[in-house]
């Protein structure tokens, strides 16, 4: 493969007879920078309203979006129950009534020959009686409807979780550039919860007491509308007060749940990064950062607190106060004999029992609107389609792909950094089954273009292509289904070995299995394990050393038989040993793939069909290793320096000293080690190169 492909793949080099290698830094000068041609993969105005937090309230029924037929059954037999429940409320003010003109009657005609005893105890067994099927009817009412809105609530929070879930699960990667996995995890937890607890029970609770607060007023009207309407007068400032408390609430409540994703952020960093804490010995500095979080997310809600007491106190006197001036009013309707005591006492607590349901409404208000504020930024993720969508259908799946990948004049930056261009005008093409190697210094953009062709993000200008189609024009699940990555810092999950090699493919046999972890040098290990293929390897593959986890990536990689293989120094966590012999596994894996190769050990890439070297986001040579060796460019300087800190680690005492002696060509021929003493020039000069001030 690599003899066919090799002539073809270095076009430069083959139109240059003196075996000079062009760059393509001067056909790169003459494009002209146009940031309003760069396209991120979301526009700058939807970064920002991503970045910014959630004012927006839905409006309550859409909480209730995801409801079935038999949800809309409970959601109707709970309002109408719980309705009924509120409005028995104002039986309560008949039986007390009744009870009241039994008590005042018997004690008028106690003593006298009028007094009725018989009368007297059989109206108040009758109020006794009343009392305690009102109780019975209660219980049974109550029963049924927080029964009703519990399964409800249940059943919508469970299908909330898991569309939040899938929906995070689908966005590309600049939204998570913009969106901490801590605050994802809070609004999982803390939002959710928060949810739950507005349209359960307490949407029941609120209208039960909305009930009784009309039926209360009905009553009382009856009773007498006289006393009523003296109440009446307070209640435009109980309502004002009302919907102040609750909108201040629902603010607050909002800035305390943005605090508590920051701060839950914050944990969840520490906890996976739990062993660089404590090797930093960083626990008070981690305390006091989550500390800090934590007294802005107090600080709302003490707030908040504040004024929910002392609202809720000023609601309280205003009731009673009304209450105070609707009973000296009742007094004097009965002194001038319009009205008799029992209804005195009934419209007083008609009164009480309407005001008091108000009263009690107002944290039920609270707390929907709470769940309105957490619904707000659940749906949104919920209901955003990005740009890049792995769930869709759409796009085109090539059914015999050669794997041939061509970047043309391809620029980039990230969403986070827009006025920063990362590639600048990329080109070049690895054809099919063709080994080609990414070389340069970090930054330069080599992990950018296997995002790219991952469709992690959009190229801006230019285009990228796989068999001459544009990887906009693809089905995402296709293509990320016909690429292998194995990174740079492998990736498993709390999971069984073979569970996370399954995460490769899920239809994979055991023979498939274990044929990829011979060939990743992965399976005689996996057999020493306790269980081996199906022992846990612990969070983030804790269990297992680098080298382990390394191999079994790549093993993932293998089981799914790609036809493209992306490697993003793939053996950088092994040691030399285990080094030779996944790098020889990977060349026979690569039989028959495209293989494209970050690496940072350039002895692991000398056998590639093309070596490409990026500097700053530009294509500056392209060839072979002999070719870009004998050119003298930046890559020889980089092989130079790899030798001259593979000699320093091997002669560390006197490499130094000798490295620093005055090499000339002329010496080469007199010196005892004509070998050694090449190698010493080519050093001195790799030296004077990267360190001119050195000499």
């Amino acid at each position: 493969m690599k003899g066919t492909n090799r002539g073809s793949s270095v076009s430069p080099v083959e139109s240059n007879k003196s075996r000079r290698l062009t760059t393509d830094s001067l056909s790169i000068e003459k494009g002209v920078k146009d940031d309003s041609g760069l396209r991120t993969s979301s526009k700058s105005g939807d970064r920002k309203n991503e970045m910014r937090i959630s004012t927006r309230r839905i409006p309550f029924l859409s909480i209730y979006r995801y409801t079935k037929p038999f949800d809309c059954f409970l959601l109707m037999a709970g309002i109408l129950l719980s309705l009924a429940q509120g409005s028995l409320q104002a039986v309560q003010t008949i039986i007390f009534k009744r009870l009241s003109d039994t008590l005042i009657e018997g004690q008028a005609k106690w003593g006298t020959e009028d007094f009725d005893e018989l009368k007297f105890h059989n109206g108040a067994v009758i109020a006794v009686y009343m009392y305690i099927g009102y109780g019975i009817v209660i219980l049974i009412l109550a029963t049924i409807s927080m029964t009703c809105w519990h399964t409800v609530c249940e059943r919508q929070i469970y299908q909330i979780r898991k569309r939040y879930f899938a929906a995070v699960l689908r966005q590309n990667m600049s939204w998570f550039d913009t969106h901490p996995s801590g605050e994802l995890i809070t609004r999982m937890s803390d939002g959710i919860d928060r949810i739950k607890d507005g349209i359960g029970d307490k949407v029941g609770i609120l209208f039960s007491y909305g009930a009784a607060f009309v039926g209360g007023l009905v009553v009382a009207f009856i009773c007498s509308w006289q006393m009523t309407l003296i109440m009446m007068v307070f209640m435009p400032i109980l309502t004002a007060l009302t919907a102040f408390l609750t909108r201040f609430v629902s603010n607050s409540t909002r800035e305390e749940l943005h605090a508590y994703e920051k701060a839950g952020a914050i944990a969840e960093e520490v906890i996976v990064g739990i062993r660089t804490v404590i090797a930093l010995n960083g626990q008070e500095k981690e305390i006091e950062r989550y500390k800090n979080e934590l007294n802005k997310a107090s600080k709302f809600g003490r707030r908040k607190a504040s004024f929910i007491a002392l609202g809720t106190a000023w609601l309280f006197c205003l009731v009673f106060v009304a209450m105070g001036i609707a009973f000296w009013y009742g007094t004097k309707l009965y002194n001038d004999g319009f009205i008799q005591p029992g209804v005195v006492f009934a419209t007083f607590w008609a009164a009480i029992s309407s005001t008091l349901s108000l009263g009690m409404a107002v944290p039920q208000i609270g707390a929907i609107m709470i769940a309105q504020n957490a619904a707000s930024s659940i749906f949104e993720v919920i209901d955003r389609i990005p740009e890049i969508d792995c769930q869709s259908s759409k796009g085109i799946s090539i059914a015999n792909s050669k794997g041939e990948i061509e970047f043309k004049d391809v620029h980039f930056c990230y969403p986070t950094r827009p006025e920063e261009e990362v590639l600048k005008g990329i080109s070049f093409t690895v054809k099919a089954e063709q080994s080609v190697a990414l070389v340069g210094s970090s930054g330069c953009g080599k992990s950018t273009l296997i995002g790219l062709l991952l469709r992690y993000y959009s190229q801006g200008r230019g285009e990228l292509t796989i068999d001459g189609i544009p990887l906009e024009s693809m089905n995402i699940r296709w293509l990320r289904q016909m690429i292998g990555v194995v990174s740079q810092e492998p990736v498993l999950f709390a999971a069984t070995v073979e569970e996370n090699l399954r995460f490769g493919n899920e239809k994979m046999t055991i023979e498939d299995m274990k044929r990829a972890c011979q060939i990743a040098n992965a399976h005689n290990f996996i057999e020493e394990l306790p269980k081996g293929y199906k022992t846990r390897i612990g969070e983030g593959g804790v269990q297992l050393s680098g080298g382990q986890k390394q191999r079994i990536a790549i093993a993932r990689a293998l089981v799914k038989n790609p036809k493209i293989l992306l490697l993003d120094e793939a053996t950088t966590a092994l040691d030399s040993r285990s080094e030779k012999i996944i790098q020889h596994a990977l060349e026979k894996a690569s039989a028959g793939r495209t293989t494209l190769t970050i690496a940072h050990r350039l002895s692991t890439i000398r056998n590639a069909d093309l070596i490409i070297v990026l500097d700053q986001g530009k294509v500056i040579e392209r060839g072979t290793h002999e070719e870009l060796m004998l050119y003298g460019g930046v890559y020889k300087t980089l092989v130079l320096a790899q030798d001259v800190e593979k000699l320093t680690k091997e002669n560390a005492p006197n490499f130094e000293e000798e490295a620093d002696a005055d090499v000339d060509m002329k010496s080469i021929g007199r010196t005892k080690d004509d070998k050694m003493t090449k190698h010493l020039y080519y050093c001195n000069q790799t030296k004077q190169a990267l360190c001119p001030t050195a000499s």
